[in-house]
């Protein structure tokens, strides 16, 4: 689960390595003392909407990427899944984004067009790049894409 950040190329007949070299580890952090006392810049909650420990999960993460209130690297919550025990921690998260220590995010999407401080979200039905659901530029066409998912 180890990768470099690295492509190969031709350079005068001989096989070069180019990029950026840098070295990304996954770790399957299923259990906190896999990672306690390691540091990160990168911490990504994948599957979240399907974890029954994220809350708990996301404030011993903190230890990660944060040193004496210093933050030195970035959570990333995604994958809204789907079971109830997780939709809850998910859900507490993206409606009190501070409680948290996530950048609340400004927005009026809401079933009244009510404005609101959550977590950032982006709805499949936005982003849904399938052929024939954009244009040329890459917009997505937002109702049809609804309309796909319905």
């Amino acid at each position: 689960m180890v990768k470099k950040a690295s492509y190969y190329k031709m350079v005068n007949g001989q096989k070069v390595e180019d990029g950026w070299m840098s070295m990304i580890e996954a770790i399957v952090a299923d259990n906190d003392r896999k990672i306690r006392g390691d540091r990160v810049d990168l911490l990504v909650y994948e599957e979240a909407g399907s974890n029954p420990v994220l809350r708990k999960s996301y404030i011993k993460g903190n230890a990660l990427v944060e040193i004496g209130g210093n933050r030195f690297g970035l959570r990333c919550v995604g994958g809204t899944g789907g079971d109830v025990d997780g939709l809850e921690g998910l859900s507490d998260m993206f409606y009190n984004p501070e409680a948290y220590n996530i950048l609340p995010f400004l927005n009026n999407y809401t079933e009244d067009g009510e404005w609101v401080k959550t977590a950032f979200f982006i709805p499949a039905n936005i982003a849904f790049y399938r052929e024939g659901y954009v244009d040329k530029r890459g917009v997505c066409n937002i109702k049809k894409a609804t309309e796909f998912y319905m």
